[in-house]
C-alpha cells in the first residue's frame, strides 16, 4: 500500500516513460543489426519526443546509445533536429542542451577564495578544471561533438561558461583545491600529473602511489608529469647531476621537502655563480625534482604585478639571471614565498578590486646576490655555485637524468616520509625565523643520522648572507667604519648624517637625502651589522629629540657561530637549541628527580 509520502515522491519525481523507452531500445538493437532506418520510424521519433520534453538525461543517454549503435550512418544530428521538430515547446538552443549535460556529468563548486570549478570523470579518472580554463574548455567541445553530435562556437562557450560559473558559486558547494601537493591526515599527498590524474601519498608510515585521489587537484597548461617513483632509489644520486656545495646540500634538500608542504610557510632559494657555474642546469634539475613544469625557468618578471602573475598558475616560482632587484620587488619575492596577495583596481571598473592571494616555494639564478635587504635574507637560503672545469653536451645531461630520475624522486618521497616520521620527536629550543622549515630539517638530520646540527647550517647560511648584504648597503659600510674608530657614540639621527656625510661618506644609490631616510636604512640593516659585532640600539624618545646608541657588542653574535663549540653536536651528543625524543632518551620520574633534583616531575627536560 502506498503512502501519502510515496505518493509525493512520485509526483515530484516520475518514473520514466517505460514504453517510450523499449520502442527506442529496439531501435538501437536495430541499429546494431545493420537497420540503419529503425530509428527514423514514425514510433520511434514520437518516442524519442515523448523522452525529451519528459526525461531529458533519459533522453540524451539513449540518443547517445543511438549514436554509438549506428556510428555516422545514424545521422544523429539530423535525426536530433527532426526530434526536437518546429514545436517552439521542443526547440533547445545548443547552449541549453550542453548545459543540460553539464549538470549530468560535472560537480560545480567554488573554493573558499570564490573561484569556480567543475570535477567530471573522464577515462575511468577525476579531473578538476577551474571554469574558464583552457582544459575545461576543451571538454566542453569534445562533450558537445561526441554527444551532441556539434562542435559548439565560441558564444555557446561563453555562454555555457557563464553558467556554470553562476551555478558554481552560488548553488555548488565549497571544496579546497591544490596546485601540486596537499596537506592529508599524517602526511601529504603530491600530484603526478600523469594523464591518469594519479597522485602519490607521503605518510609517516610510507608511500603509496593512488589512483583516485580523494583530493581536487587543479594542474596548469604547462605543467608536467613526475616519472612513477623507484622507491630503491637515492637522493644521493642527484647530486651528481646538480652543481651543490657539499656543505650547503642539506640546505637545498630540505628545501625541496619544504615545498611539497603547503600548510607552512615557503622559501626562496637563491642560485648564484659566475657564468658557466651550472646556474641555469642546476635550476632546471631542482624544478623537475619538485614541481615539473615543460617551461622550468622564466624570464624575470618586471613588476609585483607581473611577479604575482606569473606564480599564480604554478605550485612553483622559478626565475632566471634575476639581478638588482628593488627593495619593493625582493620585499615581494618573500612576501611570495610566505603567503601574501597583490591586489589593483579591476579593469573596466571604479568600485571593484581584483587581488591575486598566493603562496610558492621560489627559486631564482642570477650572476650576483639576487636578495640583500635582511628582513628578505631571513627567507632565504643562499646557494653559491663553484665554477665548472669541464663541460659535456646538454643532450647527454638530459639523457642521464632521465635515465636517473624515477629512482632520485623515489629517494626525495623516501626521504620526505621517514622525515615527517622523525618530526613528531623533534623540537628547537631557540628556532629561527622560519622555524618550521628549521624543524623539518633537524626531522631530516635525524631520519637519517647525520652528524651536526641542521639548525646551526641554516643560522650560517643566514649568517653569511647578512654579512654579504653589507656590501651592498653604503651606510652599513660607512657605520662600519665609524665605530671602528670608537668603541661607541650617542647622538641623534641628525648628528649622526653630518658625521657620516662629512667622514665616511659611501658613494652609492642608497645613500640617503635626509635624516628620516638614514633611520629607515638603519633599521633595515641592524640586523646585518648585528652580526658583525655592532648594535644600533633606540633611546626612549624625550621631549626634544630621540637618541641612537651605537656601540660594539664584546661577544658578537658572529663571534659565537663562529666558534667550533657553537651549537655543533658530534658523537651522538645533541645541539642545545635541539631536543629529539626517542624511545631511548626517556627516563623514569624516579631517575628525573635524581638528576634533576629542581625540575618537576610533569616538566620536559630540554637536553
Amino acid at each position: 500500500m502506498n503512502t501519502v509520502s510515496d505518493q509525493l515522491d512520485n509526483a515530484e519525481n516520475p518514473p520514466p516513460n517505460r514504453d517510450a523507452i523499449k520502442i527506442i531500445d529496439a531501435a538501437i538493437q536495430a541499429l546494431k543489426d545493420g537497420d540503419h532506418g529503425s530509428h527514423w520510424e514514425p514510433d520511434v521519433i514520437e518516442a524519442a519526443q515523448e523522452l525529451y520534453r519528459s526525461e531529458r538525461p533519459v533522453f540524451q543517454r539513449k540518443r547517445a546509445e543511438l549514436k554509438k549503435a549506428g556510428g555516422m550512418e545514424a545521422q544523429i544530428t539530423d535525426w536530433t533536429r527532426k526530434v526536437r521538430g518546429s514545436d517552439d515547446s521542443l526547440s533547445e538552443t545548443k547552449s541549453d542542451e550542453l548545459m543540460i549535460l553539464v549538470k549530468e556529468k560535472a560537480e560545480l563548486f567554488h573554493d573558499p577564495d570564490g573561484a569556480c570549478y567543475a570535477t567530471f570523470e573522464k577515462d575511468e579518472h577525476r579531473e578538476t578544471w577551474l571554469i574558464g580554463s583552457k582544459g575545461l574548455g576543451d571538454w566542453l567541445s569534445c562533450l558537445a561533438y561526441r554527444e551532441l553530435g556539434f562542435v559548439p562556437g565560441e558564444a555557446v562557450i561563453k555562454s555555457v561558461l557563464g553558467t556554470m560559473r553562476g551555478i558554481a558559486l552560488h548553488d555548488g558547494k565549497e571544496h579546497p583545491v591544490y596546485l601540486r601537493c596537499s596537506p592529508i591526515p599524517d602526511g601529504y599527498m603530491i600530484d603526478l600529473t600523469d594523464e591518469h590524474w594519479r597522485a602519490v601519498e607521503v605518510t609517516t608510515t610510507g608511500c603509496r602511489i593512488i589512483e583516485k585521489p580523494n583530493v581536487r587537484f587543479i594542474r596548469s597548461g604547462t605543467a608536467a608529469p613526475f616519472p612513477l617513483p623507484d622507491l630503491s632509489g637515492s637522493v644521493d644520486i642527484l647530486w651528481s647531476h646538480i652543481n651543490i656545495p657539499e656543505q650547503d646540500r642539506p640546505l637545498v634538500q630540505a628545501f625541496i621537502l619544504e615545498s611539497w608542504r603547503p600548510d607552512t610557510p615557503y622559501l626562496v632559494l637563491e642560485l648564484c655563480g659566475e657564468q658557466g657555474s651550472a646556474k641555469s642546469c642546476t635550476h632546471k634539475r631542482l624544478r623537475q625534482c619538485s614541481d615539473p613544469n615543460t617551461m622550468p625557468l622564466r624570464v624575470a618578471p618586471k613588476d609585483r604585478e607581473e611577479l604575482f602573475i606569473a606564480a599564480a598558475n604554478n605550485h612553483q616560482a622559478s626565475f632566471e639571471n634575476m639581478s638588482g632587484l628593488s627593495p619593493k620587488m625582493q620585499d615581494a619575492l618573500c612576501t611570495l614565498a610566505t603567503g601574501g596577495a597583490y591586489s589593483k583596481r579591476t579593469l573596466y571598473s571604479n568600485a571593484d578590486e581584483t587581488a591575486i592571494a598566493i603562496k610558492r616555494p621560489v627559486i631564482a639564478n642570477g650572476i650576483q646576490p639576487i636578495v640583500t635587504r635582511p628582513d628578505s635574507i631571513d627567507r632565504t637560503i643562499h646557494v653559491e655555485l663553484p665554477r665548472i672545469l669541464s663541460y659535456k653536451p646538454e643532450s647527454e645531461l638530459d639523457a642521464a637524468f632521465e635515465r636517473d630520475y624515477a629512482k632520485i624522486f623515489g629517494g626525495l618521497l623516501n626521504l620526505f616520509h621517514q622525515t615527517l616520521a622523525s618530526l613528531p620527536k623533534v623540537e628547537i629550543k631557540n628556532p629561527p625565523r622560519m622555524a618550521d622549515f628549521a624543524r623539518l630539517g633537524e626531522a631530516m638530520f635525524h631520519a637519517t643520522e647525520t652528524d651536526g646540527s641542521f639548525t646551526e647550517l641554516y643560522r650560517g647560511n643566514r649568517t653569511d648572507s647578512l654579512q654579504g648584504s653589507l656590501d651592498s648597503s653604503p651606510v652599513a659600510l660607512a657605520v662600519q667604519d665609524f665605530i671602528m674608530d670608537q668603541d661607541e657614540w650617542t647622538g641623534t639621527t641628525k648628528e649622526l648624517k653630518a658625521k657620516l656625510d662629512k667622514d665616511y661618506h659611501h658613494e652609492g644609490e642608497g645613500w640617503p637625502k635626509s635624516p628620516k631616510g638614514l633611520s629607515d636604512i638603519l633599521s633595515r640593516v641592524a640586523p646585518a651589522l648585528r652580526e658583525v659585532g655592532i648594535e644600533i640600539e633606540r633611546k626612549p624618545r624625550t621631549n626634544t629629540q630621540r637618541l641612537l646608541h651605537i656601540y660594539r657588542i664584546k661577544d658578537s653574535e658572529s663571534e659565537k657561530q663562529s666558534s667550533p663549540s657553537s651549537l655543533r653536536h658530534q658523537n651522538d651528543e645533541i645541539s642545545d637549541d635541539v631536543t629529539v625524543v626517542t624511545e631511548d632518551s626517556k627516563t623514569s620520574e624516579n631517575q628525573q628527580e635524581d638528576m634533576y633534583p629542581n625540575v618537576e616531575a610533569n616538566d620536559k627536560v630540554v637536553l
